[in-house]
């Protein structure tokens, strides 16, 4: 823990949980009328408060709600976070880190007064692979992209109690911000990162084999690109040297090889290309929620990666059948390709430019508050 302090922890009846991504729900749900507090999520940027009341609370809830029988160097730093919520007293806790085992365990344990409520925004697609490393099982108010989440989170053995399918928050904010800029087709295809850092994942094995998927698509792309004249750019997840060296090894020509280090960067360029893949980037539901056409690239042929219908997943098993499609797919009207599969693309990202996510999600909660009692 960073610093400590003799105050107690400030008033407010909005708490954003993961400082990470508080600017957005700051300036497009809170917008300075609602008074907001901002919990970290890591522990290292915890604050030590020394008051004798605080203390004196934080041990009783850890004698109250430790289990022996779990981690317990997790449970301490949990208690100590919800000790902190009781404190600040918030009427809603908001956070899109839907990953985060700190708000499964907050919605399935009775520590904090039923009076607060919890909602979660969804920030990615949730597939089977993803239970690698996330127990996302638990949720109060879930804001997911559409229909689908529902149907997909019970198979995995999730718990939601009110699933709110209102497309993507970040989509929204983009569109808010810099929706002049879109349908400009600078490039032909514009490839969107699945990258993952083998170092640091715990279930090396298996993430091998998702990026062995990941690079044949990779591989497919690299060879179109050389015997087609096209456009190609690719959009990178983050902003480290490594993820752009391994792109960059692979295609050696691209000039236009982006990190992640402007805001929404990766949904400027989708809406800036023809054609937007990639193996298993959210982006791509976004991208489609944006009407930009845009497809997962399937190269396993196994459900255990994605599981969408066609054309939202399109299976290839070589470069001759993935060739064949995306010639297909570059040419193709973009007005027809949307009114074929409108029912199925809102099935999966229930995106509405004219009452965007994070009016719906401002709505929402503005609603409880001016309720509460």
């Amino acid at each position: 823990m960073r610093r400590l302090s003799l105050k107690f922890p400030k008033k407010a009846d909005l708490l954003i949980y993961d400082a990470a991504n508080s600017q957005e729900i700051i300036d497009y749900i809170a917008r300075g009328s609602i008074k907001t507090s901002i919990l970290s999520s890591s522990y290292k940027q915890l604050v030590l408060y020394l008051r004798p009341y605080f203390l004196a609370k934080y041990i009783f809830l850890l004698f109250k709600y430790i289990n022996l029988e779990k981690k317990l160097s997790s449970q301490i730093i949990f208690i100590y976070k919800c000790c902190i919520i009781n404190q600040i007293n918030p009427k809603v806790i908001i956070t899109q880190a839907d990953d985060s085992d700190f708000i499964q365990w907050l919605n399935k344990s009775n520590i904090i007064t039923k009076k607060i409520k919890v909602f979660t925004i969804q920030n990615g697609i949730k597939q089977k692979w993803h239970k690698c490393f996330t127990n996302f099982m638990h949720f109060e108010n879930y804001f997911s992209f559409g229909d689908y989440d529902k149907a997909n989170f019970q198979s995995l053995g999730a718990k939601v109690k009110n699933f709110m399918p209102i497309g993507s928050l970040r989509l929204g904010i983009f569109n808010e911000r810099h929706k002049s800029t879109l349908k400009n087709n600078k490039y032909d295809i514009c490839l969107v990162s699945s990258y993952i850092n083998l170092n640091n994942c715990k279930n090396h094995d298996y993430f091998r084999k998702f990026m062995h998927y990941s690079k044949l698509l990779d591989n497919y792309i690299l060879e179109y690109s050389s015997s087609h004249n096209i456009n190609l750019c690719i959009a990178l997840k983050g902003k480290s040297s490594e993820e752009y060296n391994y792109y960059k090894s692979i295609f050696p020509n691209c000039n236009s090889i982006y990190k992640n280090n402007v805001p929404y960067n990766s949904y400027k360029l989708a809406s800036q290309s023809n054609i937007t893949l990639s193996f298993a980037s959210s982006l791509i539901l976004e991208s489609i929620g944006a009407r930009n056409k845009s497809c997962f690239i399937d190269t396993s042929n196994d459900d255990e990666y994605l599981k969408f219908d066609y054309p939202v997943r399109v299976q290839v098993s070589n470069y001759k059948d993935f060739s064949a499609y995306i010639n297909n797919f570059l040419r193709i009207n973009i007005d027809e390709y949307f009114n074929i599969n409108k029912d199925l693309f809102t099935k999966y990202m229930n995106y509405n430019d004219e009452i965007p996510p994070q009016d719906i999600i401002r709505n929402t909660i503005t609603a409880y508050l001016n309720g509460y009692n």
